[in-house]
């Protein structure tokens, strides 16, 4: 279960996405089981889910954020240490207001080349908070941005970059986690 969340659904039942992407599983007696894959999609839509976070708000909404990814398999230009033009990799959201039942049509607040998203959160004040690590080039190098919903994901803000440099196709800011300490402040460990 490479990055993958496990929610508590309203029941007390545990809900992740498959391992290989666009179905739901569910376990009834706390993870030694889980039910057949329950897809979210129907393989012939133009959007088909990945694998990512799937975070449940406290009012209830599922969010699943998954990338579409194109171009991957010449990513990463060794002589030019940097990204190659072809590599596509846009970050997509979609919800569920049933318990996983069904999913709106997923929407792609932003375009971009993204990559590993390990950590999602809602914060006490009710905004949904995932850091995303964005390819950036000349040279080559991974940053963060963080994502911000106020409404459940219905829209989506962009944080400042966070850029630590570096050049390599595993360099700079990745694989970014967020947690909300005791005060109130969120920490982000990248």
């Amino acid at each position: 279960f490479d990055q993958q969340t496990v929610v508590v659904l309203g029941d007390g039942r545990l809900m992740t996405i498959h391992p290989k992407g666009n179905a739901t599983v569910i376990s009834s007696d706390a993870g030694r089981t889980w039910s057949e894959p329950r897809p979210i999609r129907s393989d012939t839509t133009p959007v088909v889910p990945t694998r990512g976070p799937l975070i449940r708000t406290r009012e209830g909404v599922l969010i699943l954020l998954f990338q579409v990814m194109a171009g991957l398999e010449s990513r990463w230009d060794e002589a030019k240490r940097d990204w190659t033009p072809t590599v596509r990799s846009d970050l997509w959201v979609t919800r569920s207001l049933d318990e996983g039942k069904t999913w709106d049509e997923p929407q792609r607040p932003f375009a971009g080349v993204y990559g590993t998203i390990t950590s999602a959160i809602q914060s006490r004040s009710g905004h949904v908070v995932v850091p995303v690590e964005v390819a950036l080039n000349e040279p080559g190098r991974w940053g963060t941005y963080v994502f911000v919903s106020a409404d459940a994901g219905v829209t989506w803000t962009r944080s400042n970059l966070i850029d630590l440099g570096g050049n390599g196709h595993h360099d700079g800011a990745i694989e970014a986690a967020v947690t909300e300490l005791s005060g109130g402040r969120l920490m982000m460990l990248v």
